[in-house]
């Protein structure tokens, strides 16, 4: 199995009155703009999706609705609360298991969660040696669900200026 990992785009400020809470901040134009690259970079590299997974917050469904269209995923976007802030790691597993046949798997979420899961998937602990940028994307190769020890393999984590040059290269 293929997990892709990607956190939300830019989004509007936390300081900016319009978004009364954390959770309705939406994506910029920019951010959507610069995600919509990411999604063309992720095209040029061969990337196909199964599944996405999203957080329900505004900026990570946005997120993934910008990835969705570009990359066409085979089934439609699933919103779930295993990627709000706080997610619980076996419960996402849980979920995730029971996509039948879904082989490559999106999941579009928050930092610092998302950096915790792939560092503990990865080398067993949460100590948070992964950051992701704004819609940086990572792919992990899993062995199957749940996880194993060393049973996951950290391919790659692009930033995403990487992957907006490769989109910007394809358009």
């Amino acid at each position: 199995m293929r997990l892709y990992i990607v956190r939300h785009g830019i989004a509007v400020d936390r300081a900016d009155p319009a978004a009364t809470t954390d959770e309705e901040r939406w994506l910029t134009d920019e951010g959507k703009a610069k995600t919509r690259l990411v999604a063309l970079g992720l095209q040029a590299l061969g990337v196909e999706i199964d599944a996405i997974f999203s957080s329900p917050l505004v900026r990570a469904r946005q997120t993934a609705e910008v990835l969705a269209k570009v990359l066409h995923p085979a089934r439609r976007l699933r919103l779930t609360e295993n990627l709000e802030p706080g997610f619980s790691l076996e419960a996402l597993c849980d979920e995730i298991s029971r996509a039948e046949g879904a082989q490559n798997v999106m999941l579009v979420g928050h930092e610092p969660d998302l950096g915790e899961m792939i560092s503990t998937l990865v080398w067993g602990d949460d100590s948070g040696l992964v950051q992701m940028k704004k819609a940086g994307v990572a792919l992990l190769a899993l062995s199957g669900l749940p996880p194993s020890p060393r049973g996951v393999v950290l391919k790659w984590l692009f930033p995403p200026r990487a992957l907006i040059a490769l989109g910007k290269a394809v358009t």
